[in-house]
């Protein structure tokens, strides 16, 4: 054997030793993969405060499924949200509504005066009231059965959102408020669209009726006031110091508004009302006064009844769409507000639309 072979042997033999050990040290020095631990799951809270309509810091344990609620647009709100199936007693004034479907629910009495008793009885975790009422009593007569009182409004405008997502966040149904404001977004979107280029001329003036209390209206501090303004109308008696003015039948026809408006608190109008015979009588009625019937408003056939209903609370938008196309129909000859109204009822309440909610 040659010098030359022997050489070639020993480097193959060098070779096949070191590319193990090298194979070996590469892998000790290799980071050993790990396998990942499954992501935490945030635990659910067990409390949400809120600051309620009447200013109070406000800690509920969560989740609620029982709830009592006394104001009717109270209970409106939680069936836009879905959550009816957590209501187990209502006020009188919410059973009696038929169009909130709480037929089967216990009833507590008033609104203003509810029956602690029974309340205790139904083991409820919060009770939502209005702001106001009934007063302090409330929470004093409650607190011994740990019994949370929320005080939310939902019946003025401008307060409304900030009332349905604070009850969606104790209800944990942020997006179903979320989904239910951007379709109101939308309508008044559209609105406000069509009255940005309203000259001080074009807008018309308005005089609005408290249902059948003759010369009682409406001025600032009002949500039909609200309304009116927020359609680019004035609003003849938004001077007084007070929301809900009584004048005279001499100051109204002084004033001769183009438009006169009936807000009827439920007699004539609404879900259960089945024809409009009723609602044809008050405004034949209100036209047939003496001190209107030389009203331009008279004159013209510019008078027309609306359910209080629609004025105030989570229905304003579509009021507001009736009184703009009254207040100006070439600027709203393609809308129709009742197809609007009509989705509200069966698409947000889940229940059928019927009723006479206008006229004419």
């Amino acid at each position: 054997m040659t010098s030359k072979s022997v050489l070639i042997g020993v480097v193959v033999l060098v070779i096949l030793v070191a590319a193990p050990i090298a194979y070996l040290r590469l892998r000790r020095a290799a980071p050993t993969p790990t396998t990942s631990p499954p992501p935490q799951t945030e635990a659910p809270p067990t409390t949400v405060t809120i600051v309620d309509a009447a200013g109070r810091n406000v800690t509920i344990k969560l989740p609620v499924e029982r709830i009592v609620v006394l104001n009717s647009d109270a209970a409106e709100a939680i069936l836009i949200l879905g959550s009816k199936d957590k209501i187990v007693g209502v006020s009188d004034t919410v059973h009696k509504h038929a169009y909130l479907g709480m037929g089967d629910k216990a009833v507590i009495g008033s609104w203003k005066a509810p029956d602690y008793e029974k309340i205790a009885e139904l083991k409820p975790q919060i009770v939502i009231s209005y702001a106001k009422w009934p007063g302090s009593e409330l929470e004093e007569n409650l607190a011994p059965f740990n019994i949370t009182v929320v005080r939310l409004d939902f019946y003025k405008p401008e307060t409304f959102d900030s009332d349905l997502q604070k009850l969606a966040k104790i209800l944990g149904a942020e997006k179903k408020a979320e989904e239910f404001l951007a379709w109101r977004a939308s309508i008044t979107a559209l609105l406000e669209e069509r009255i940005r280029d309203l000259s001080p001329e074009e807008k018309v003036r308005v005089y609005v009726e408290f249902g059948r209390k003759p010369w009682k209206t409406f001025s600032k501090g009002s949500a039909t006031h609200q309304a009116i303004v927020a359609v680019g109308a004035i609003n003849i008696a938004e001077g007084f110091n007070v929301s809900y003015p009584v004048v005279s039948g001499e100051w109204v026809l002084e004033q001769n508004p183009d438009v006169m408006v009936i807000a009827d608190y439920g007699r004539v109008t609404g879900y259960d009302v089945e024809n409009d015979t009723a609602v044809k009588e008050l405004r034949e009625e209100f036209c047939t006064r003496p001190e209107l019937k030389e009203t331009s408003a008279v004159k013209n056939g510019r008078v027309y009844v609306i359910n209080s209903k629609l004025l105030g609370g989570s229905r304003t938008y579509i009021g507001e769409l009736y009184l703009a196309k009254w207040f100006y129909p070439d600027k709203f000859e393609d809308v129709d507000p009742e197809t609007l109204l009509k989705e509200y009822f069966e698409r947000w309440l889940g229940v059928t639309y019927k009723g006479i909610w206008v006229y004419p």
